[in-house]
């Protein structure tokens, strides 16, 4: 099995330093203690050796899950008695389909948490780079960089010598290649924004 690359042997100099740079910021906001920063270790992990698809899945969730944490820490901050029903918390927030993503970002923008610019910036996200990624419509992944003229995309997608309608592994490659590295730049963005709305103080004591 060949052995995987550096980040400098495998992009050129500008791209590298621009991942080298992403890292930065995302070992910046591995600070909580909580579960999204194991996502955000294994993503380090994995934009060291080049492998955005899989650093850009991992740090989606790291974004959610975030998200999550905040809006739990809030609501628990907000409880009478901290120590009688907080532990039922969690499991409402992870189980109640109010609380998709959607609904987390509502619930933290209605208590002050983050703005409505804040909310439909990753919302915006959410949108545009979780769920294609996360759920393999990589159709909707390459459409919306349409606006930037990228017509390659769309020749690569289902260009007349191609003899279906589906993603070569080809297309995709080049497609993370030429936008991991800002998609990558918007995510963390967000986790930038989430980070400092982390409480450090403990609620459950």
């Amino acid at each position: 099995m060949t052995p995987l690359r550096s980040i400098e042997e495998q992009f050129e100099p500008d791209i590298a330093l621009k991942l080298r740079l992403l890292q930065t910021r995302l070992e910046a906001v591995r600070t909580t203690g909580e579960a999204s920063d194991y996502f955000i270790f294994e993503a380090l992990s994995c934009l060291d050796r080049g492998l955005l698809l899989a650093a850009l899945q991992l740090i989606t969730a790291a974004l959610e899950l975030r998200a999550r944490e905040i809006l739990i820490q809030n609501t628990i901050a907000d409880l009478p008695d901290r120590r009688g029903p907080a532990h039922h918390i969690e499991i409402s927030v992870e189980e109640d389909r109010g609380y998709l993503f959607y609904g987390v970002l509502a619930a933290l923008e209605a208590r002050g948490v983050i703005s409505v610019e804040d909310r439909c910036k990753l919302k915006r996200i959410y949108q545009d780079i979780r769920i294609p990624l996360h759920h393999g419509i990589v159709g909707r992944y390459s459409r919306s960089r349409e606006g930037k003229g990228e017509t390659w995309v769309l020749e690569a997608l289902w260009g007349e010598n191609q003899a279906h309608l589906t993603t070569s592994e080809t297309a995709m490659e080049s497609m993370i290649e030429k936008y991991g590295a800002e998609d990558l730049d918007h995510v963390i963005s967000g986790l930038e924004l989430l980070t400092p709305k982390f409480r450090k103080a403990q609620f459950y004591t």
